[in-house]
């Protein structure tokens, strides 16, 4: 694995990993979650290698351990920040890796920002897997609103308990007789306790930071937003059946669907029973793996 700090366009050092396969079939972008960080996805990043696809991780402004202002963006227009960001990413990409297809795998927030991405780059990929894909909620309008007013109040930097408990807090709250605060990640014991150990984990969002994810869910859900849309682009969306963040089958149908009126018509979705939200990290997870990788290896058939 190699390690490369990339700059933003404010300067901002993104830090990356890369995973070279030899004689490599397509270059995989990983966009990991809220509050965790690219180390969490080594393993997944090294089966791909393995497999003939070579890898770029990163970590996302405001995570990680090099982390300006952990759980921060930017004090204003941080999801601006997030999307530029990965288009920096691609841009690296396609220029270490000439002629390569890129394919985007992301997670959680991260299929946030990728929803957001491909309402102006859907042509710059050849494939896309969300997991673990956050559904639109009308209240991220009202968030917004207790965002501004806590930021006014308190700064852009500070972390609402109050906000983080009414949005990633009710997660845990549908869980049935939790153990830990966040149960709602996994059915894995074991891979709870490594995110409660892990100090790049949980680290609580600031209120400017919470004002770009409600932002994201905002515009994710606006199929108007979509530009010269790349209709034959395949999609592979994954979900626990037992995940909290995804809506239930109502909100995974609203995700679907918002993909289909943009002009996306190549959707396929898998849930996978008795897990939750972290599907790379449950037990039988080595399902989730062959299901991404059958994807990742069929050949276009259009």
């Amino acid at each position: 694995m190699e390690k490369r700090i990339l700059e933003a366009y404010d300067r901002y050092p993104l830090e990356l990993h890369l995973y070279e396969a030899k004689e490599a079939k397509a270059v995989v972008q990983i966009v990991h979650g809220m509050e965790e960080h690219q180390g969490r996805y080594t393993a997944f990043a090294q089966f791909l290698q393995e497999h003939g696809f070579s890898v770029v991780s990163s970590d996302m402004r405001g995570h990680g351990p090099a982390a300006r202002t952990p759980g921060h963006f930017k004090d204003k227009n941080g999801y601006v920040a997030l999307i530029r960001d990965q288009r920096r990413i691609t841009a690296f990409i396609q220029k270490r890796f000439p002629g390569l297809p890129i394919y985007l795998f992301a997670h959680s927030m991260g299929t946030m920002i990728v929803r957001v991405l491909l309402q102006t780059n859907s042509r710059d990929y050849q494939k896309v897997v969300l997991s673990g894909y956050p559904n639109y909620q009308k209240g991220a309008y009202f968030g917004i609103v207790l965002a501004n007013v806590a930021q006014a109040l308190c700064g852009p930097k500070y972390k609402s308990k109050f906000i983080q408990a009414q949005s990633v807090g009710a997660f845990n709250r549908q869980i049935r007789r939790p153990k830990t605060t966040v149960d709602w990640i996994s059915h894995n014991e074991e891979n709870v306790r490594e995110y409660l150990s892990d100090p790049n984990c949980g680290i609580g969002f600031t209120c400017a930071a919470f004002r770009d994810v409600f932002s994201l869910m905002i515009r994710m859900h606006q199929s108007e937003r979509y530009r010269n849309v790349n209709q034959n682009l395949p999609f592979l969306l994954l979900r626990g059946l037992d995940d909290p963040c995804v809506g239930g089958e109502q909100g995974a149908a609203d995700s679907r669907r918002t993909l289909l009126q943009a002009g996306f018509f190549r959707i396929v979705h898998m849930d996978f029973l008795g897990m939750r939200h972290e599907i790379l990290r449950e037990r039988e997870c080595q399902k989730v793996y062959d299901a991404i990788l059958a994807f990742y290896r069929e050949q276009d058939r259009l």
